[in-house]
């Protein structure tokens, strides 16, 4: 698989941004009616995800609705995360390394390599100013983020290594499942628009802060970091960049 922006979208591909809106439908609900009509939306979606790969063989971008799937599984296990503390933290820890597994089996299923998941070593130069960006954003993220979001005072001492270790987890497992997995797969069917169409992916896990500012802000940066990884075929400077704004977001958790 190769991330470029030279394909064309096939018939049928619309089925894909129809899937779109309902995974932001699915996260509306969270919205409205709680988390455990979250966790339902998604698991309604999932079903659908996997019996539209299964039965569906020759459908445009078939081995996308698996990663959607995916996404889908991260929002049911997040809709259930306690509150607070470090238990918060710990219970993010761990969802993201059941996710980094989940990323690991797709890859090998749907046959991708290193290469493909965005983790080649090279264009270092690039690499690096892209990580640089991260504290500019850091600093924008800083501004729209709502203080009222932030960990307590008496609770940050004793989570900040816990926090440390998960901003820098968080980044990793993130940008692979959306920039190293999900957008070549985009960009394979719906051709430039995948850029959209992960951003949009990316900023609707968001929802759920119930900050419009941010949410803009996450769609804005996801564009930047999918254009820049669709030119250069490697994740790591937004892996960096990510988690640079992580870090400096430390003080809010559990938004950033």
């Amino acid at each position: 698989m190769t991330v470029c922006c030279t394909s064309v979208k096939p018939p049928g591909a619309p089925a894909l941004w129809i899937y779109l809106l309902l995974l932001v439908v699915a996260q509306s609900t969270g919205m409205f009616f709680g988390a455990t009509s979250l966790a339902l939306s998604h698991a309604a979606l999932i079903v659908v995800l996997v019996n539209d790969y299964q039965w569906r063989i020759d459908a445009p971008g078939r081995d996308l609705r698996l990663v959607l799937a995916l996404l889908s599984l991260a929002c049911i296990l997040t809709a259930v995360v306690p509150c607070g503390g470090r238990a918060q933290l710990i219970a993010y820890l761990l969802i993201y390394l059941v996710l980094l597994v989940g990323v690991g089996m797709a890859a090998r299923f749907l046959r991708l390599g290193r290469t493909d998941l965005g983790l080649r070593a090279d264009r270092w130069k690039r690499q690096a100013l892209m990580a640089a960006s991260g504290i500019l954003l850091a600093a924008v993220a800083i501004a729209v983020v709502p203080a009222e979001f932030g960990l307590p005072a008496d609770e940050r001492a004793g989570a900040i290594a816990s926090a440390l270790v998960l901003a820098i987890v968080a980044a990793f497992t993130e940008e692979i499942l959306l920039r190293g997995l999900l957008l070549g797969l985009a960009i394979r069917v719906l051709g430039p628009r995948g850029i959209l169409y992960s951003s949009c992916l990316s900023a609707s896990l968001y929802l759920g802060s119930l900050s419009p500012p941010y949410v803009v802000l996450i769609f804005l940066t996801s564009l930047y970091f999918s254009w820049f990884v669709s030119r250069t075929r490697a994740i790591w400077g937004v892996v960096v960049a990510h988690s640079v704004m992580n870090l400096f977001l430390i003080d809010l958790w559990p938004i950033g």
